[in-house]
């Protein structure tokens, strides 16, 4: 299995195709806009504050967020595999401009 995690920062449809490129299973993409086009055969779990940026993972397998998830939680997504537990997390702020292990810390 091929997982691929970047912060796409000013997410355009040209940036998240050149991801794709790559052929991962599963893509967590921070800073990617919650209205981009994908490839046959591949889902998208998005959350955010803007349709311009959030946090999506994007994936081609047989995966699915599980009944216990809490979409309150700012910016972060679980996501079960058979046996793997995947949790997408990008700690932001929208309205402040803190460091990421700052805000992590916070959680």
């Amino acid at each position: 299995m091929k997982i691929l995690a970047y912060n796409i920062n000013s997410c355009t449809q040209s940036k998240v195709d050149q991801l794709f490129i790559k052929k991962s299973d599963i893509y967590v993409i921070p800073e990617i806009a919650q209205n981009i086009k994908l490839p046959e055969g591949y889902s998208i779990e998005w959350i955010g504050n803007y349709p311009s940026k959030g946090l999506g993972i994007i994936y081609n397998i047989d995966a699915s967020v599980p009944e216990y998830y809490d979409c309150s939680l700012p910016y972060a997504i679980p996501l079960l595999y058979e046996d793997l537990f995947i949790l997408a997390f990008w700690p932001t702020k929208v309205e402040k401009n803190e460091s990421y292990t700052k805000i992590a810390k916070e959680f």
